[in-house]
């Protein structure tokens, strides 16, 4: 039987990482999706989960949106394509999407800020 798509294993991963550098010293190698660097979680929500990472290709922070393997990877391409059709100041910028052990990413500009939960709170 065929094992689906779990987005929790990227987060077990990249914690278990982290873990061996900070407690016995290893080299810290980051995550990797696609050519992006995992550095921290940013969030998590019903359609999967946010990170913070780097791209080393052009030296820029981004995010990336991995979906649950729950959902259909044309979801994330139908999003990622109404997303890049728009241009405004409050809508991130795409600029890559694809698959990655199955599950499918959206890569976006990262920009600093706080999360719904708290802009909300703060109204």
């Amino acid at each position: 039987m065929m094992m689906k798509p779990d987005v929790r294993h990227l987060e077990r991963e990249r914690v278990r990482r982290k873990l061996a550098s900070d407690l016995f010293g290893a080299a810290r190698t980051p995550v990797v999706i696609g050519r992006f660097e995992i550095k921290e979680r940013l969030g998590q929500g019903s359609f999967g989960v946010a990170y913070a990472a780097f791209d080393p290709t052009l030296k820029r922070d981004v995010g990336i949106k991995v979906l649950s393997g729950d959902g259909d990877p044309e979801i994330a391409l139908r999003e990622a394509r109404a997303l890049a059709g728009l241009s405004h100041p409050n809508i991130l910028q795409v600029f890559e999407t694809g698959t990655h052990d199955g599950l499918p990413f959206i890569v976006v500009e990262l920009v600093a800020g706080g999360n719904l939960r708290a802009w909300r709170a703060a109204l």
